[in-house]
Parts: structure tokens; C-alpha cells; sequence
């Protein structure tokens, strides 16, 4: 097969936003949790309503500094929820937000922030903004820098108290849906970054669609952890998707912390890139053999991975069956634990897993849905679904969305969750996006006689 479409499942008013969908779902319903995040040995939970509030107030603070709407706004920052509240409220405030890795060098960051000409730098820490000081007198536009854990957040809620709310309310609400939600910068192989031109309409449009096609997932009552970089693409489709959607969104302090406080949150699904799961199992491994419980584990993956394969061939045997009834108690609801215990459904992006891992984790009680998209995808292109699942490939098409495989093999998409291009570089936007609308990915591909595409 050379092209596989998938009709689309939601549309996009031209009014909406990505902030105006927290804004409603908070008014329907301003007590269901939004947001959580660790105060010692708990997580708690932060209402809709709050989180909603507090956004707006910290618009009005960013309004407060003489910020005009449209303009960019760096966000220097690690997983954590003030990265959220800030990225709702510089869309609040009708601005750009421009996400900046915690780990982003000196040259980079004047990069970014120079070549998006933003005019705020909000940092996390003293670090952060002792990296943007060493570059600040080669970018005259940037006038304002907020640090957060200098109590840059309280300062700001405290300025917007003498903003209007009707300000904020009148620069929300004329943010169209095709208009600059988000400029994230890609390292790519050659040359400087450049910067992806993501609208309200990609982020809205995408995350409708999968919510409409994975209920499973975004479900009243479901929850994830974060903790992967916000900076990335991957992280901030999810952020968008859990605030629309009215899933909860813990964040957790760090990934030495993850194992303890998967334990501690126990999300019903989980995101990550496939090293995570690679490690998960490496780990489990790693310890049955210290245990000398290396044969039962080994032999019990096998299991797992005849159970799942099996399963997906539409006859499981019953031998295998009793099999894996019996390790099901004394391997896999362990594995599940690591987890926290709830968790059903994983999503897994950024590379690719492997069959043998997919089929393991799938036989163990994890349903792992692989994906595959790029930043300038906004995340997603494809993906498996929980009724629709090919372990070892990267899914079906985005509802709305377009595979075409082109003569040579390339992988090329077309759909809503296109990017718009790249920022000031029309000739790299026009090597990657034909006049047609198709966005040449640079990668080789196949799709199955069912739409499935394998990278």
C-alpha cells in the first residue's frame, strides 16, 4: 500500500484555543483535579478551578510588565508545574510561548531566544539565569526576566492583581485557532535549530482527535505522570491533552525519584520513551538473576511474549494460557507494581521499542501503544489504538491525517498536525512541505495492507 488516510473523528471551531478549553472545562466543573505534585511523602492534587484562576491572574501579571499580545516568551525551565501554569498563562495573555531545555548551553540559548525575538525570559533557577545574563547584551529584545525560584511566580500573581481581568479575558479570546501557539526549537543534524511554528489549531486539532479515539485513555478518573522534558513535543502534546481532556497530570520530582513515586501517584497510564520500558525490563531482569530467580523470570517473558503474539493472532493455547495465569501472579502483577499498580495502557514515542518488548510488556498486562511523530507533527503522525493494535509497527494515521509512502520510500504526512513551518526560514520550510501539503519527514517506511506504518 503507498497511502492509508484515517477520516477525522473531531473539528476545530475557529475560536478555539488551547486555552480556552481549560478555561470552559474549568467552569463546568472547577473542582475535579487538574494538576498534583509532591509535598513530601503525598501528592496533592490542584482543582481546576485553582489552576484556572491562578493562570489568569499570571497572565495579567505578564500584561502588567507592558507585554504586548503576539509577542514570544522563553520558557527556561525543567518538569515541573509551574512550567504548565506558565505555558497556559502566556497563551492567557495571548503571547508565544518558546520552551528552552534545562540542559540548553550558553550558545543555544542565546540562539533561541535571539532568534525568536522574545521579549521575557522566565527561568527556573539562579543557574538558568546566570546562563541567559552571559548572553543578555546580544539580545536587545529580550527586556524582562522572571526567575521562579526566586519568587518570580508569587510576584507576578501579586502584579496581575492590579490588571483587569477584563484584559486577559479580551486577550484570549482573540487568539484564533490558527494563530502561534508555540515555537520549539529542533536540534536537527545540520546548522542551527530552527523553530517550528506550531498553532493553537495543531495542538487543539491533535489532541482532539486522539481523546476522540482513545476514550480508554482520557477517561474522567484517569491520571499520568510527567516526567519527561517539557521542553519537548512529546511532553507538551500530553500537557495539552491531560489539561483538555480533565485527566490528571502529577508531575514527578525527577527521574531518580519515578520508581518511588509511580508508587506513591499509581496512574491508571503512563508516557515514555522506549529506553524507559528497555530499563524497566534490564532492571527486573537484572534482579531475578541476583535473586537466583533468573530462569523463572526469563522463562516467564517467553511466556508473555507467546501470550501476547498468540493473542494477536486470535488463538491463545490453552497450555499457554494456564502458563501465563501462573506467572501473572508470581512475575507480571510484579512488573505491574513498578508501575504503580493501576496502570493499564503505556504510550511510547520518540523511538522505536522492538517487537520483543512490545509483545513482553502487552502479555504482561501493559498495553503499549507505539507512536511515531516528529516536532514538526505536533508529537503525532501515527499511533496504535487500544482496539487497533500491530505490535511493531508505529500505528495507524492520526484521525484526519495522511500516510503516503512516496517512490523512494519516504515517509510523507498530511493533516491538520502539520506544522505551519519554520519560523524566518522559508527555504527550509519549503524543502520540508511541498506546494501540495505534504511534509517530507526524511525517514523510510512501509505501510501493511491494514494501514499500519513501520518505520
Amino acid at each position: 500500500m503507498k497511502e492509508f488516510h484515517t477520516p477525522a473523528l473531531a473539528t476545530v471551531d475557529p475560536s478555539d484555543n488551547a486555552v480556552s478549553a481549560l478555561f470552559a472545562l474549568a467552569e463546568k466543573d472547577p473542582n475535579r483535579a487538574a494538576l498534583a505534585y509532591r509535598d513530601g511523602d503525598k501528592f496533592v492534587d490542584v482543582p481546576l478551578g485553582e489552576f484556572a484562576a491562578e493562570v489568569r491572574q499570571l497572565a495579567a501579571g505578564l500584561i502588567s510588565l507592558g507585554i504586548e499580545a503576539g509577542s514570544k516568551i522563553a520558557l527556561h525551565c525543567s518538569t515541573r508545574p509551574e512550567f504548565t501554569y506558565f505555558d497556559y498563562a502566556i497563551w492567557a495573555a495571548g503571547c508565544v510561548t518558546v520552551p528552552i531545555y534545562e540542559t540548553s548551553s550558553e550558545e543555544q540559548v542565546e540562539w533561541i531566544i535571539s532568534n525568536s525575538e522574545a521579549v521575557a525570559v522566565i527561568s527556573e533557577t539562579q543557574e538558568m539565569k546566570d546562563t541567559f545574563d552571559s548572553v543578555a547584551t546580544s539580545i536587545p529584545t529580550c527586556e524582562h526576566s522572571i526567575v521562579i525560584d526566586h519568587g518570580g511566580f508569587d510576584q507576578l500573581l501579586e502584579a496581575g492583581k492590579a490588571v483587569d481581568p477584563a484584559q486577559v479575558d479580551a486577550r484570549w479570546q482573540a487568539i484564533n485557532h490558527d494563530g502561534l501557539a508555540t515555537l520549539v526549537y529542533t536540534s536537527g543534524t545540520t546548522g542551527r535549530p530552527k523553530g517550528c511554528m506550531l498553532s493553537h489549531h495543531n495542538f487543539i486539532s491533535t489532541v482532539r482527535q486522539v481523546v476522540a479515539l482513545t476514550p480508554e485513555i482520557f477517561a474522567e478518573g484517569n491520571s499520568t505522570l510527567m516526567f519527561l522534558p517539557l521542553a519537548h513535543i512529546f511532553a507538551r502534546i500530553v500537557e495539552v491533552g491531560c489539561v483538555s481532556s480533565g485527566v490528571k497530570l502529577g508531575f514527578s520530582t525527577g527521574v531518580p525519584q519515578l520508581v518511588e513515586e509511580l508508587g506513591m501517584y499509581h496512574p491508571t497510564w503512563v508516557f515514555s520513551v522506549p529506553r524507559v520500558f528497555e530499563k524497566v525490563y534490564n532492571s527486573a531482569q537484572h534482579k531475578a538473576h541476583a535473586d537466583g530467580k533468573g530462569k523463572i523470570f526469563d522463562y516467564a517473558a517467553k511466556i508473555s511474549e507467546e501470550f501476547s503474539r498468540q493473542t494477536q493472532a486470535g488463538r491463545v493455547k490453552p497450555l499457554t494460557k494456564v502458563q501465563h495465569t501462573i506467572f501473572d501472579k508470581l512475575v507480571y502483577s510484579k512488573l505491574r507494581d513498578v508501575f504503580g499498580g493501576k496502570v493499564n495502557y503505556a504510550i511510547s514515542g520518540g523511538a522505536a521499542l522492538g517487537e520483543r518488548l512490545g509483545h513482553f510488556f502487552m502479555g504482561a498486562g501493559i498495553h503499549v501503544l507505539e507512536g511515531y511523530g516528529l516536532t514538526e507533527t505536533t508529537a503525532v503522525a501515527t499511533f496504535n489504538r487500544p482496539k487497533a493494535t500491530e505490535i511493531g509497527s508505529v500505528g495507524l494515521p492520526v484521525p484526519g491525517g495522511t500516510v503516503r509512502i512516496a517512490d523512494d520510500g519516504e515517509v510523507l504526512l498530511k493533516g491538520d498536525h502539520i506544522m505551519m513551518g519554520y519560523y524566518k526560514n522559508d527555504a527550509a520550510t519549503a524543502e520540508s512541505i511541498n506546494p501540495d501539503g505534504w511534509f517530507h519527514t526524511g525517514d523510510i517506511g512501509e505501510l501493511d495492507a491494514a494501514g499500519f506504518l513501520r518505520i
